[in-house]
């Protein structure tokens, strides 16, 4: 059982893992989350990734171009109050990519 169980209905989990792969600073409480549905919003990312632990902040970077739009997915971050409850959703969202993908 996940703690990711409100993906979208249209969750399209083909192609390369969403995300930032750069783990350069090992502080950063700050998850990149990628390839979101333009349902998502901010309380949707407050209730899945709020079950790791403490949130400082959610942020959804809204499209404001036309060609933004035409893309229809959005990206976001969630900023946690620890570094280890981000690095336990980022964890535990890239074993759920690797399952889908596999099917």
């Amino acid at each position: 059982s996940s703690r990711f169980d409100e993906l979208p209905d249209d969750f399209d989990p083909s192609g390369k893992l969403p995300g930032s792969f750069d783990d350069g600073d090992p502080q950063t409480t700050n998850l990149y989350v990628g390839n979101l549905s333009p349902q998502v919003d901010e309380n949707f990312l407050l209730r899945t990734f709020g079950r790791f632990g403490p949130i400082a902040s959610v942020k959804i970077m809204w499209p404001r171009t036309e060609e933004e739009r035409r893309r229809q997915r959005n990206c976001g971050f969630v900023a946690f109050m620890n570094r280890a409850d981000g690095q336990a959703a980022k964890d535990e969202m890239q074993e759920i990519f690797k399952k889908y993908k596999m099917k």
